[in-house]
């Protein structure tokens, strides 16, 4: 059975997976804390309280392989095309009431930057405090807005590792053939369809 300071050690491990500040927050001494932590990690009642309160977040947050999935594909397949418009015009962004929620969850940061441009080249008539007139450098206020997505190839590399669709290292051969799959249009397939070509049966199997 664990004794309180074992206990405690697992519940802080359980929260950010760190298994020396776990055994400092849990009353060990800094001195020892890494190994410590090491060993506690590899007490076998210890890694059960530590999955027992990783299901129970998963379950409060309602953390699923699926809900992970599809929110990697939402990241791996996003499209500039479904946040912004551009042309001979110019560029312009969409309206946030606009974007549907799978465009919107794709967005990292939207940022708003203002700068005031000087052409010296040409002068404009002002008119003074005093009534007089005098020519005075053109000036004009510039906006430039910067839309940073998250990334697609991480997202696109976690779901390939999952899929099991990248070629392994070395020679193909009967043993590691199922590690990966080569297909075209990956972008038009959905979850559903991903997990039965990860699945599906290899020939003479």
């Amino acid at each position: 059975m664990l004794n309180l300071r074992q206990q405690t050690f697992a519940l802080e491990y359980a929260k950010d997976l760190n298994a020396t500040q776990a055994a400092i927050r849990a009353g060990y001494s800094e001195k020892t804390a890494d190994r410590v932590g090491s060993r506690l990690l590899g007490n076998v009642e210890v890694a059960q309280l530590v999955k027992a309160q990783a299901v129970q977040r998963f379950d409060r947050l309602e953390l699923t392989a699926d809900a992970v999935l599809r929110e990697l594909m939402r990241l791996g397949y996003a499209d500039l095309r479904d946040v912004m418009e551009w042309g001979p015009w110019g560029v312009r962004l969409k309206e946030s009431k606009d974007l549907t929620d799978d465009a919107a969850r794709t967005i990292e940061s939207v940022k708003v930057k203002r700068r005031r441009l000087v052409n010296q080249g040409r002068k404009v008539a002002v008119t003074g405090e005093d009534g007089e007139e005098y020519l005075e450098a053109e000036e004009w206020e510039v906006e430039e807005i910067q839309l940073k997505l998250h990334g697609k190839l991480g997202a696109i590399e976690a779901l390939a590792k999952y899929f099991k669709l990248l070629a392994p290292e070395g020679p193909v051969n009967n043993d590691n053939r199922r590690q990966f799959m080569v297909f075209g249009d990956v972008d038009k397939l959905t979850l559903a369809q991903l997990e039965a070509l990860a699945n599906r049966p290899l020939d003479g199997e």
